[in-house]
């Protein structure tokens, strides 16, 4: 299939082609892994994917290129998602639409970010002075490193034959992962001093 695509993308003089989803697929997770092939004569070594129907549509990122193939990862919005790639001189448009699993229609995963009733810095994480360690944030980094863990399962499952899917995380209707606060009983010195086993 890779010599395929390669003599494609020679006779048809394109310098990049996405592999691994068609244009106007559906898709019910808000990452998606997008796979493809280059020409090896291209100067550019990078491919540049925005979303025109993000929040940033002018912000192109810059995913490396290898050995003739590039991965980029986007972030979806529920709906039509219109991306752009640009690679060499080549521009292609490529339309996803993100319909997300609503986690009332299935078995889902629920995302618990647990803080002590006298934490010290009201529950926020250790780490360096200049990140911003509030609970947002650590929120926000547990539902993106899920939905990283879901895409990933998402493309290695459809890689094996079985299709397109993936755990569901409990998420908004926009397909944004919820992330549940707890504040525990458990005082912020014992928890210290417990395993990881005995919390």
């Amino acid at each position: 299939p890779c010599l395929w695509l390669l003599l494609t993308l020679l006779l048809t003089k394109m310098a990049f082609w996405v592999t691994n989803h068609k244009p106007g697929s559906i898709v019910h997770y808000p990452l998606v892994l997008l796979s493809g092939v280059c020409r090896s004569d291209c100067s550019t070594a990078s491919v540049f994917v925005a979303n025109l129907s993000g929040l940033c549509p002018d912000h192109f990122t810059p995913w490396p290129t290898a050995y003739g193939a590039f991965k980029v990862i986007v972030q979806l919005v529920r709906g039509r998602n219109d991306l752009v790639l640009k690679h060499d001189r080549d521009c292609q448009t490529f339309t996803l639409f993100f319909e997300p699993v609503l986690h009332n229609q299935c078995k889902y995963v629920r995302l618990v970010y647990i803080t002590c009733s006298d934490a010290p810095q009201n529950g926020s994480f250790q780490g360096p002075e200049e990140e911003n360690c509030s609970i947002e944030s650590a929120c926000n980094r547990i539902g993106l490193g899920m939905q990283i863990l879901q895409m990933a399962m998402t493309e290695t499952l459809a890689a094996s034959g079985i299709g397109n899917k993936s755990f569901c995380l409990e998420c908004t209707e926009e397909g944004k992962a919820v992330v549940h606060v707890f504040e525990s009983e458990l005082h912020y010195g014992e928890a210290c001093a417990m395993t990881s086993e005995d919390i």
